[in-house]
């Protein structure tokens, strides 16, 4: 490579690196490298003036982001060469790049700012945030980014360009972001842990995981997604370590109160067979959506129903037993078994509403989990 490569990202069959020089050429210019993806071969280098410590795609662009002065320049994805007049976007650094919803958007960590640019027309919006941020990653239709002065994690409406919720509580100093699954991790420089936060909550999720101990120096953990893990290099502990993204790894559901509703079909079965079927969201301490069935049986006195729910989301599958006192009216539920996420999961409360005889049937649950 010539030189340290201090940034990689993968665009389809390519890896895109980001090198700077080092030794008797460290103030040379610096270079964007292509290498196959498979074969390792370099195919496209190209020196730059200034150093680009994040590329993104967006369509069939790249976009790589050049820190101070702040600037975007557009590259062609086949040859890595400049394919337009450069974006300034501030004089201070800008640290951060993302792409999603539609823009790019950038971290101008100097002026406290959060900069959403339209890749067709390059114009600019400008969010003042204050702070210091730094990573920015856009998931669960929000933009989320790491506050290093506040130790926050903060999200914004991407349209609206307005905060949603207040801000995560991260550590002394979170720097970069990347999401995996349904989860954003976030590395906290001096703590050597990282933090981990549901994208559809807002909540932490479990107690932060430790990749090295703590340390007041060195350099920022980097961290990569593939999709369902992320990859974090510690230069305080010279390792590199995989957290998994699977509800196994950590707890999808914290204690507190739950709510599930419920949208399908019904019928009046009585022994034991496919009563209905539909789909479902929680919310609360369970975030999830995804199918159910119901499984219903009467007593031969028809005083009391029982509904076996085996309600199927995307962090595994709970089974519900609620029990219908059909004189009382009175639904009381309990959790009877899970998997995954959920393996180990208890829980009591009562279904608040139940339409089985509407169409379609619609069906509520509240009540509280816990481990």
């Amino acid at each position: 490579m010539n030189g340290e490569a201090v940034f990689l990202t993968r665009v389809g069959e390519t890896l895109i690196a980001s090198v700077e020089p080092v030794g008797e050429s460290e103030f040379g210019p610096r270079r964007l490298v292509a290498i196959d993806w498979r074969s390792g071969i370099k195919l496209a280098p190209r020196e730059f003036d200034g150093p680009f410590d994040h590329v993104v795609q967006a369509g069939k662009t790249l976009w790589a982001l050049e820190v101070r002065p702040g600037r975007l320049l557009r590259l062609d994805p086949g040859t890595l060469a400049p394919a337009g007049a450069p974006i300034r976007l501030s004089n201070g650094r800008t640290l951060g790049l993302a792409f999603g919803a539609g823009y790019l958007w950038v971290t101008a960590a100097d002026a406290g700012e959060v900069l959403r640019i339209d890749p067709a027309t390059g114009a600019i919006r400008r969010v003042p945030v204050g702070g210091f941020p730094v990573g920015i990653v856009v998931a669960g239709g929000n933009v989320w980014f790491a506050d290093r002065a506040g130790g926050t994690v903060v999200r914004l409406d991407p349209r609206a360009l307005r905060p949603v919720g207040s801000p995560i509580d991260v550590g002394a100093k979170p720097s970069w972001l990347a999401v995996a699954g349904d989860s954003l991790f976030v590395p906290d420089q001096d703590a050597g842990t990282i933090a981990r936060i549901d994208v559809h909550s807002g909540r932490t999720v479990g107690p932060p995981i430790r990749i090295a101990s703590p340390a007041k120096v060195g350099v920022a953990p980097a961290v990569a997604s593939d999709g369902e893990s992320v990859w974090v290099s510690s230069f305080a502990s010279s390792t590199v370590t995989r957290i998994g993204s699977s509800a196994a790894s950590s707890p999808a559901a914290a204690a507190g109160k739950v709510t599930l509703n419920y949208t399908g079909s019904a019928a009046d079965v009585t022994d034991g067979s496919v009563a209905g079927t539909g789909h479902f969201t929680a919310t609360g301490a369970i975030t999830d959506m995804g199918g159910y069935i119901d499984y219903r049986t009467v007593d031969k006195a028809r005083t009391t129903a029982k509904v076996r729910r085996v309600t199927v989301g995307k962090k595994g599958t709970i089974v519900f037993l609620i029990v219908i006192n059909l004189k009382s009216g009175s639904e009381p539920w309990t959790v009877v078994s899970g998997t995954k996420a959920y393996k180990g999961l208890r829980g009591r409360g009562t279904e608040v509403v139940d339409n089985y005889a509407d169409t379609p049937a619609t069906f509520v649950m509240k009540g509280t989990v816990s481990r």
